[in-house]
C-alpha cells in the first residue's frame, strides 16, 4: 500500500533509507497500512511491470528463509557484522535493534 516509490526496482537500498511513502492503494484498504512479503518472478521477464496486475508472474516466496544469521532464526539489527547480500541473496534483520 505504498502510496509513492521513492527507489526503482534493483537499486541497492541501506538500513533506515527512506524506500517510498505510505498510502492507501488497493481494492480493500481503508487506512495506511503495510504488508511485508517477499517475492520473486516464476520466471526471468515473467512480471509484468507495472499497472494494476504487477504482480502476475510473481511467486511468494516465505520471509523466514531469508534471515541474516540462518533461515528460522530472526535476527535483530545489532547483532554482528554489517549484513551484506550475496548475489541473489537478500539477508532480513529487524529494522531495529533488539532488546532483553
Amino acid at each position: 500500500h505504498l502510496d509513492t516509490r521513492v527507489v526503482a526496482d534493483g537499486t541497492p537500498v541501506t538500513r533506515g533509507q527512506q524506500i517510498g511513502t505510505l498510502g492507501e492503494t488497493g481494492l480493500l484498504s481503508s487506512y495506511p497500512h503495510l504488508h511485508f512479503e517477499v517475492m520473486r518472478e516464476k520466471a526471468p521477464g515473467r512480471r509484468v511491470l507495472g499497472g494494476a496486475n504487477w504482480w502476475q508472474g510473481m511467486m511468494q516466496e516465505d520471509p523466514n528463509l531469508f534471515w541474516a544469521a540462518r533461515p528460522g532464526r530472526p535476527t535483530c539489527a545489532n547483532t554482528g557484522p554489517p549484513v551484506t547480500a550475496a548475489q541473489g541473496v537478500l539477508p532480513i534483520t529487524y529494522p531495529a535493534a533488539c532488546r532483553g
